[in-house]
């Protein structure tokens, strides 16, 4: 086994769950906007984009928010919804950990800065790692190239020497291209076995 050999986790949605719902339940008992068109409108809106890519920053969005969803909350209020939607996932943490024992580890994650901050205080293993690659930080989201070199350049790594694991089709493949393995997390025991099988291969 290479020493250089690196396994890349995504955040969302495979280190950690998301409950969107929670935001969605706060959110409808001060909105005029109906429940299923809450979270859309705040995804489809260039300033998530523009968060997530450090074009704007944490007051901009918390005001951008207020403005798409019609709501009042103070900026405390609002922040504490925004972050209140993950939920740990100690199985996929456990792996993360036995990973590391093994071989480099790294994130690779589009996100903003107050998600990153939060999920830095609540899960221990994201907190401890040394290699992260996060959108708000580089100025770009998967699936670019960019991202891609960026990490395995952080690991001092090559592409072919990493392993990526994303809950999305679009980022796995951009991943591919970039000269990477690649797969779409589905369940703790399938990523156990590509990485498994990954850290065998000669």
């Amino acid at each position: 086994m290479s020493v250089r050999k690196t396994v890349v986790f995504d955040l969302g949605y495979v280190l950690v769950d998301l409950d969107w719902s929670r935001a969605v339940n706060r959110l409808s008992g001060v909105t005029a906007i109906p429940r299923e068109e809450i979270i859309p409108r705040v995804v489809a809106d260039p300033i998530l984009e523009a968060y997530e890519t450090g074009r704007a920053p944490t007051e901009a969005f918390l005001n951008g928010v207020r403005e798409l969803l019609q709501v009042t909350l103070s900026r405390d209020e609002l922040a504490d919804i925004w972050t209140g939607v993950f939920v740990r996932n100690p199985i996929m943490e456990t792996l993360f950990q036995e990973t590391a024992i093994r071989t480099n580890v790294a994130i690779l994650s589009d996100t903003n800065p107050l998600h990153w901050n939060y999920l830095r205080s609540l899960i221990p293993v994201v907190r401890k790692t040394e290699r992260a690659v996060v959108s708000h930080e580089l100025g770009s989201r998967k699936p670019s190239l960019r991202n891609y070199q960026e990490v395995a350049a952080r690991c001092e790594a090559q592409p072919a020497d990493c392993l990526f694991l994303d809950d999305k089709d679009e980022n796995v493949i951009g991943a591919q291209l970039a000269g990477m393995s690649a797969f779409r997390f589905t369940t703790p025991d399938e990523a156990r076995r590509r990485i498994d099988r990954f850290l065998s291969e000669s």
